[in-house]
């Protein structure tokens, strides 16, 4: 039980002629089952290793109300005088206590599917496809397919299957999707195809035309534009030259309509004002971020213990620099972060259409770091018991930036993988395509608050008001996102948990903005001690990425 992935390869590799089975694995213990189709390309390859039995089905928790007659799912701890228990362990389900689906399991539903799809020749419509079930053909099911051009449906269509036999191959071609492909942009447009396999007619237990099976593939690549500060410099966009108003404590930089006021003090961006209207939360800044809210795989393995120095480490300013050049507002700022042998620098240009370029660097000093690591190591060796500390630096949870937006800015739409959350080891599930909610409706109610709401692959994300004005935000390169009702130290419950539940939080009366390069992965070998897989941490080192704040009216 709770094999990983290795001892699953070596199982193939031994003399052991029986099949392994796990009677249990991938612990699905809160926002988890991060690495799950690491476990599957595992067991699809390797004959002997034939699955296991997630551990749980449902999250193990009671109905009940806290002392405020808020509604919570109760757990381990919650009743009794003197509670002997281990809290929410047993919360650990793929679906809720009230049969909701968890996150995580639409990722299980995906990998456990039985119907795949490769692509053979995509711009002439032929399509492998591979009937996996060991008993039965694929006359139950109809296939649709639809083209996506920048995320949109341009065209959706029925192919009828010939017979594809338990276990068989099946190569076919699809006119339409040829066709459809050709009438698509032949430049700039990102083309995507969803194949998707649904039931003729209902089950014991599905409804018909439920989706038991889908597969998507890009066609062309998406377009992303160059948005480093250092590549905008030059850049001669008609318009104003930008306006510079500068005071003792702040700087403002104003173009188009759009005013950013910097704090002299902290170099954050304190205020963002488009046409006159305030959009940002008074007291908040954009500023870096580092942390998430430790999930319950990070508790199991220590993991906000380790990278404690993360959380909220003293950015030292050391420089801040504003400046009109050549039309352009541009703004440098630097910082050490002492405590962990970095520094950070900020650079901003603003355009004269108002959109704001920022680019972000972590500069590390490892032999410093290691040094420093070596002497705290020989210190503790001659402490009680011998323990060693760590070697390096610890790793980071997320290398981005945050900020607060307005109460009125309650809506998303983004261009990524959704519409579930989803991370950089659990968002194969999750295609690319164009979604909306609410803020509100990003949020996923885990029963013991957690890091929540990610996207992944992000091309571009709007956080806007009823009327569709706000903040759009973009890079040239995929980003992480998230919009909540909840700050990250709402999630938190610090060093120790001491059973905080959903329903004891009240939701902020504005959006929390989160826009990073990426973040660390969530894991799902155990819960005990087990990490991500390597390709999905964030060790110590240097990082750099660059995004557009661009004002929506």
């Amino acid at each position: 039980m709770y094999a990983d992935y290795g001892a699953m390869e070596r199982h193939e590799r031994g003399n052991d002629p029986r099949p392994m089975i796990e009677c249990e694995y991938a612990h699905a213990m809160g926002n988890s089952e991060g690495g799950f189709k690491e476990y599957w390309d595992v067991i699809r390859a390797n004959r002997s290793v034939q699955g296991g039995f997630i551990w749980d089905f449902v999250d193990q928790a009671v109905y009940g109300k806290n002392a405020d007659g808020k509604v919570i799912f109760q757990y381990g701890g919650d009743e009794g005088r003197y509670p002997t228990s281990d809290q929410n362990f047993n919360c650990n389900g793929l679906i809720a206590p009230d049969r909701r689906w968890n996150p995580h399991a639409y990722e299980v539903q995906y990998f456990y599917q039985n119907i795949w799809v490769t692509p053979v020749d995509l711009n002439k419509g032929v399509l492998e496809v591979y009937n996996e079930n060991f008993f039965t053909d694929l006359s139950a099911y109809r296939m649709e397919y639809s083209v996506l051009v920048n995320g949109e449906e341009s065209v959706r269509a029925e192919f009828k299957l010939p017979k594809v036999s338990a276990l068989q191959r099946v190569k076919i071609t699809v006119p339409g999707i040829s066709k459809a492909i050709k009438n698509a942009p032949s430049t700039g447009a990102e083309i995507l195809l969803n194949v998707e396999f649904r039931l003729k007619e209902a089950t014991a237990l599905l409804d018909k035309d439920y989706i038991v099976a889908h597969n998507q593939f890009a066609v062309t690549g998406y377009d992303f534009p160059a948005v480093a500060a250092d590549a905008v410099a030059d850049v001669k966009s008609a318009g104003k030259d930008v306006k510079k108003d500068e005071a003792v404590a702040y700087v403002k930089l104003e173009a188009d309509g759009v005013v950013y006021t910097f704090n002299k003090n902290t170099g954050w961006i304190d205020y963002i004002d488009v046409d006159g209207k305030q959009v940002t939360q008074n007291g908040s800044q954009l500023r870096s971020d580092f942390w998430r809210a430790p999930t319950d795989n990070d508790y199991g393995a220590s993991l906000h213990r380790r990278m404690q120095a993360w959380r909220n480490p003293s950015l030292r300013r050391t420089a801040f620099e504003c400046k009109v050049e050549d039309g352009l507002g541009k703004v440098n700022v630097k910082y050490e972060v002492d405590q962990l042998y970095a520094s950070l620098e900020l650079e901003y240009v603003l355009t004269r259409t108002g959109e704001m370029h920022v680019t972000q660097k972590l500069i590390t000093r490892p032999d410093e770091a290691a040094q420093a690591t070596a002497q705290a190591v020989q210190q503790r060796q001659g402490q009680r018991g011998g323990q060693r500390g760590q070697g390096g630096m610890p790793d980071l949870f997320k290398f981005g930036m945050t900020m607060n937006m307005a109460r009125e800015f309650d809506r998303v739409e983004f261009y990524g993988r959704g519409p579930i959350e989803n991370y950089s080891d659990r968002n194969s599930s999750q295609f690319l395509g164009v979604y909306s909610s609410t803020v509100a409706d990003q949020y996923f109610p885990y029963i013991r608050p957690q890091e929540n709401g990610n996207k992944t692959d992000v091309r571009w994300w709007k956080v806007v008001n009823a009327e569709g004005k706000g903040l759009k935000f973009y890079s040239d390169a995929p980003l992480s996102m998230s919009s909540l009702n909840y700050a990250t130290s709402d999630l938190d419950e610090g060093p120790d948990k001491h059973n905080v539940h959903a329903g004891d939080l009240t939701p902020r009366p504005y959006t929390v903005v989160h826009i990073d390069k990426a973040q660390y992965g969530l894991a799902c070998v155990n819960s005990w001690g087990a990490t991500p897989l390597e390709q999905y941490k964030l060790h110590y080192g240097d990082y750099s990425y660059s995004f557009v704040i661009e004002p929506l009216r």
